[in-house]
């Protein structure tokens, strides 16, 4: 399942983007250097590691109070604050000065 999840990601445009992205933007203030580079991606990976596996605990913890009910109210709130956020950001690039 893990190795599954890995080359899901592997092979995701978005992930690469992302990575490329990240490095772009991290070089230069860490002066080009690689082993700089190398650390902070190291810590980034670690630190995503143990979030995702936080969270992994955390939702074995949660699944009991999941209901479907719940789950329905969760995400009704979830679009409705997406709409509501999307119309904010269109208001004001197209309205807001």
């Amino acid at each position: 399942m893990m190795l599954k999840g890995f080359f899901l990601n592997l092979f995701n445009p978005t992930v690469w983007l992302l990575w490329l992205a990240n490095v772009t933007a991290i070089s230069k203030p860490l002066d080009y250097s690689i082993v700089k580079m190398f650390i902070f991606f190291l810590l980034v990976l670690t630190a995503v590691l143990f979030i995702e596996l936080f969270k992994v605990k955390l939702a074995g913890k949660i699944k009991h109070y999941l209901t479907d009910k719940i789950m329905m109210i969760v995400n009704y709130i979830t679009g409705t604050s997406l709409i509501i956020f999307g119309l904010i950001l269109i208001y004001n690039h197209f309205f807001a000065k």
